[in-house]
């Protein structure tokens, strides 16, 4: 772990290897020295091998509960049935038929009872800022929405956006006794429950869903993978995260969205809309510049701000190729390339890839180091960059969103199978995911490390055509289907109604379409 936060990778050979011992290690026994969510970020994990990591610390979770988990209401088996195809507009006729499932036929003022869970409602945390403008949009006439949030409360914007989206809000800080969540959420008789955390959150989050407070429970947003636990049933994804040929490698059913399941508040935050061309022409904030961050004043700007441990070498190396191959075209200083990184604790990050930068035959002045900036700044600076790359073995979530929302392209990589580096797994597929919502896909999704250098050259010396991309980016910015926060709500509630009605039908998958169909 220290190693992967300092980019201490030791050469390309050294690093598989360490990888390849430590999935070894991981596999074996009973509870892996991996946690769940490294197994999500290290390449050397396929899919597989980070669902059995998963499932075994579910089934530790389980144990750790003190009791046996009630059985799910559905065999697991069922996921292998033809998916149950919905849409947006087949919600009221979903929840109806539900609502009479559960009370027979007098369903007046009845609603269905929906509770999302989180240790994350804060204001430091990005998916309080991802989901601020997400409660307050659920269809009143058909939901009642608990929110449980297990941080200590503060008074941020965003958290308190989302307790006035919340029909009931419980603060429920730490420390916390999974009993005594599970009692309060069985008490409040939710029909579904959604998890915002699964393993990236604490142990206690999993021991309550292990213990069956809600009917249905649903996996969603902090752990992009697999949960392997028998006590969450769905998961909300898309079919560029979880195509088709690698759906058997997850425990849970599908809610599968028809756009991107990747939700955000974007449209709705007063912090994102700061670029050099801004749309809003009431916006008052002066747009950076480069000299402000350390940046030459012309030239090309290729921009990583994702966190160091989410780098590999092999990546590294070829971003290191199209730098050079973009500088040696240019005669010119002002003609050159910079790359933009984040900066992690301590000096020997930096001084790890600026050694290998060295070692391509670069000069220091090639990589310039961003600090950690509190979100406004972070938001306001990104619009400096050209393109932003993404982090292959895990993807950029939020910040790939941050940097698509001001006008950055972001080149991200889907390899087929077996190929360096992996990218099976959920978490390295979320950028591709963005990228075709955001309309980029076609043009900024690649298929190996050498198309992506290859795109990296062809973004620095095809400055008309990149322009032309980030123009046609920042004018689909409010209408694209990435930034669509109320279509988002709307497809999940039609996929969570649909679920309900599943389990109670023998169903399996939902897959949400655009077009109607009936359910």
């Amino acid at each position: 772990r220290t190693r992967a936060a300092a980019c201490a990778w030791g050469g390309e050979e050294a690093w598989r290897e360490e990888g390849e011992a430590l999935r070894k290690a991981a596999v074996s026994g009973d509870l892996p020295p991996v946690h769940p969510f490294e197994a999500l970020k290290w390449p050397s994990f396929s899919l597989e091998d980070a669902t059995e990591v998963a499932g075994r610390y579910a089934r530790d979770r389980k144990r750790s509960s003190g009791i046996k988990a009630e059985t799910p209401a559905h065999d697991r088996d069922l996921r292998s049935l033809p998916p149950v195809l919905v849409a947006r507009g087949d919600r009221w006729e979903l929840a109806s038929r539900f609502l009479r499932q559960k009370y027979g036929a007098s369903i007046e003022k009845k609603k269905v009872r929906l509770g999302y869970i989180s240790p994350d409602i804060t204001g430091k945390h990005p998916l309080a800022f991802l989901m601020q403008d997400v409660f307050h949009r659920h269809d009143r006439t058909t939901f009642e929405v608990y929110i449980y949030s297990l941080s200590r409360p503060d008074s941020s914007p965003e958290v308190d956006a989302i307790i006035r989206g919340a029909d009931i809000f419980r603060s429920l800080p730490p420390p916390h006794d999974p009993r005594m969540l599970a009692d309060q959420i069985k008490d409040d008789h939710l029909d579904l429950l959604v998890d915002l955390c699964g393993h990236a959150g604490t142990a206690s989050v999993m021991e309550t869903l292990a213990r069956r407070p809600a009917p249905l429970q649903i996996s969603y947003m902090g752990f992009p993978g697999s949960s392997g636990a028998d006590y969450l049933d769905y998961i909300i994804a898309d079919a560029v995260v979880i195509p088709p040929h690698l759906r058997h490698h997850y425990s849970e059913k599908l809610i599968a969205m028809p756009r991107c399941y990747f939700v955000n508040s974007h449209r709705a935050s007063p912090e994102t809309r700061i670029d050099p061309t801004p749309i809003d022409s009431t916006q008052i904030d002066p747009p950076p510049s480069r000299g402000d961050h350390g940046l030459p004043p012309a030239g090309h700007i290729y921009c990583c701000h994702s966190r160091p441990d989410k780098l590999d070498p092999l990546s590294f190396s070829a971003w290191l190729r199209a730098l050079r191959t973009v500088r040696a075209g240019h005669s010119l200083r002002e003609r050159t390339a910079t790359l933009w990184l984040l900066r992690s604790a301590g000096t020997e990050m930096e001084r790890n890839l600026r050694a290998l930068a060295q070692d391509a035959g670069l000069p220091p002045d090639a990589l310039v180091f961003a600090e950690v900036a509190p979100r406004r700044e972070h938001l306001r600076r990104l619009c400096l960059a050209d393109v932003f790359l993404d982090t292959p073995a895990y993807n950029a979530h939020t910040v790939g969103c941050d940097a698509l929302y001001a006008g950055v392209p972001m080149i991200s990589l889907l390899t087929e199978e077996e190929k360096e580096p992996r990218t099976d797994k959920m978490a390295s597929r979320v950028g591709a995911s963005l990228l075709y919502a955001a309309g980029l896909g076609e043009d900024f999704v690649v298929s190996d490390l050498r198309a992506y250098e290859e795109l990296m050259v062809r973004c620095a010396q095809e400055e008309g055509w990149l322009e032309e991309q980030k123009k046609r980016l920042r004018r689909e910015a409010d209408r694209c289907a990435l930034f669509d926060t109320q279509g988002w709500v709307e497809e999940a509630e039609a996929g969570m109604l649909a679920a309900l009605v599943a389990i109670k039908e023998g169903g399996g998958d939902v897959h949400v379409v655009e077009q109607a169909a009936n359910p």
